[in-house]
């Protein structure tokens, strides 16, 4: 994953259509179906294409960034994409991606950072040492 420097928040990491993509699924009441999620998209002012989208939700639910549910429908089965449950909501999503990047750049220098971190779910706070 590259980061931008010349962007802020999950931005830095991720294009404009990909963070609104996984907040319209953190904000989802149950799971989201890929064409709800494209619509919604579309509704916000990202202009994509349907695969674009599909593809999107398929590799976080690869890199575990969200949870994939397969649900049997007439005519085949179609793909429900939920938060997963290491990163329920963005303040998690955006601490571990900092947390990576702070562990990256010891690996790299030769050192160990001791952090001191809240984990962040769903409004507890978890105290942990990295």
């Amino acid at each position: 994953m590259i980061m931008d420097l010349s962007q802020t928040g999950l931005e830095m990491w991720l294009k404009p259509h990909e963070v609104e993509l996984m907040r319209i699924v953190w904000a989802a009441e149950g799971a989201m179906d890929s064409r709800t999620a494209w619509k919604l998209l579309e509704e916000r002012g990202h202009i994509r294409s349907r695969a674009t989208v599909i593809n999107f939700l398929k590799g976080a639910a690869q890199r575990g960034w969200l949870e994939m549910v397969q649900e049997g429908v007439k005519g085949g089965d179609r793909f429900l994409y939920v938060p997963s449950k290491d990163y329920p909501c963005e303040a998690s999503f955006t601490q571990e991606l900092v947390m990576s990047v702070v562990k990256t750049m010891g690996d790299l220098l030769g050192v160990s950072f001791m952090v001191k971190q809240r984990r962040v779910s769903e409004g507890r706070n978890n105290e942990t040492t990295a």
